[in-house]
């Protein structure tokens, strides 16, 4: 994470309705202890560090009181009101808590804070929404992939700002893990997917700047070949079709197998058996590849 941003909760931002509602498995709110504080005393310290002791509120809304059943607002909160910092705190906590209000609080050009719909606590200036007003999607960027999350998404550091890039969009190949992909430390170019301002979000893709390799199989379709088998299931097996080890892999379903092949209703083949195949369809959009093996036999 960058400078001054922490993650609220461990729950997959993508994880939500058409309507923003969060539909995943995971707790969405605050733990209302030792992890809320730590997140409040970052941003008293900021502001300690920016100078600031009354921060102004932006855009706030309030669909129910937000300081528990008894609190009332505070005086004058409403866009552009004036409030102390230990108000502001007060309302940051209660966007931790879900419990009602949502603002910005806000210093031209020194501080900035808000808790975004990720459940992200963005504490930080306003130059990084200076940069993002220079992004547009299709636009090509130069960054340092800083580090790799846990839950596989890579982020890279373009220009001060963490831009993310999702695993779908590192590679057009099957990779195990994203550091087969990209290292920490690693400078990367990648293409700009989007720029979100609420919240503070640049989605990049890696795999969009080279050629997709499944196209060039497109060509092939009806070729016959000689593939591993690489993994067998109980309604088919895995061929690869290209000879690097992160090669393209096709299905060859069981109704597609010749006879030699099968022991009853079971596949005699084992990971690493050579079989003869045939490529009957290569389909991009959802990555697959058919392939038969009684039309190779047949052929041969």
């Amino acid at each position: 994470m960058p400078t001054y941003v922490y993650r609220v909760t461990t729950y997959d931002p993508d994880h939500r309705d058409e309507h923003g509602y969060y539909t995943g498995p995971e707790d969405t709110v605050s733990d209302r202890g030792a992890v809320e504080a730590a997140y409040l005393r970052a941003v008293a310290a900021f502001a300690e560090d920016s100078g600031v002791d009354r921060p102004v509120i932006r855009e706030p809304q309030v669909p129910s009181p937000p300081f528990g059943s008894t609190a009332v607002l505070p005086e004058g909160f409403h866009d552009g009101a004036e409030v102390s910092l230990d108000v502001g705190l007060e309302l940051v906590r209660s966007m931790l808590r879900d419990s009602g209000a949502w603002c910005r609080l806000e210093v031209e050009d020194r501080f900035t804070v808000h808790v975004g719909w990720d459940q992200y606590l963005y504490v930080g200036s306003d130059r990084h929404r200076a940069l993002l007003r220079t992004l547009r999607p299709g636009q090509i960027v130069t960054g340092t992939v800083t580090h790799i999350a846990s839950f596989g998404v890579t982020f890279v550091d373009i220009g001060g700002f963490e831009a993310m890039i999702d695993i779908p969009e590192l590679s057009w190949r099957r990779f195990e893990h994203p550091s087969d992909v990209v290292s920490v430390g690693e400078v990367i170019e990648a293409e700009v997917l989007g720029v979100a301002f609420l919240p503070e979000r640049v989605s990049l893709s890696l795999k969009s700047l080279h050629e997709d390799p499944m196209r060039l199989l497109t060509g092939q379709i009806g070729r016959t070949l000689v593939g591993p088998v690489t993994k067998v299931l109980p309604f088919g097996v895995f061929v690869r079709v290209e000879e690097a080890e992160d090669g393209f892999e096709g299905l060859v379903h069981i109704s597609e197998l010749a006879d030699e092949h099968l022991a009853g209703p079971e596949i005699a083949l084992r990971a690493g058996d050579a079989l003869p195949v045939r490529i009957v369809d290569v389909d991009l959009s959802r990555r697959r590849i058919v392939l038969t093996n009684r039309q190779a036999v047949a052929r041969d």
